[in-house]
């Protein structure tokens, strides 16, 4: 993925991902930790761009990463007629990357499997 400097920052990948980095607890920011982590919903509504409390220190449930997998690919405008799991983006991800002729140690250290 590269930064697109052409558009928004809040449509910019790259800058999406720094600013998620910055959000998450300082114990999530070490190897082995989870990507995806339990959002924190205490006081939502004063929850604010600028707070530093936008998770906790757990990883999210399954159910609650498959509803945001599912809500994201309707957002981006995905095929619905296919059920999108975690499971399914990375087995397509893998396959992209293969076709991309992407070494198998580097779709190791992207994927984790």
């Amino acid at each position: 993925m590269y930064e697109n400097l052409s558009v928004p920052d809040e449509r910019n990948p790259i800058s999406a991902f720094k600013l998620y980095m910055t959000k998450r607890p300082k114990k999530t920011l070490v190897d082995g930790s989870p990507f995806y982590l339990t959002i924190n919903n205490l006081g939502r509504e004063k929850l604010a761009l600028s707070s530093a409390k936008w998770f906790k220190c757990q990883p999210m449930g399954v159910s609650n990463l498959n509803t945001l997998i599912r809500d994201c690919s309707k957002a981006a405008g995905l095929a619905t007629d296919k059920r999108i799991t975690n499971h399914s983006a990375r087995k397509t991800l893998v396959q992209k990357l293969r076709d991309s002729d992407v070494p198998p140690t580097e779709i190791v250290q992207i994927t984790g499997h």
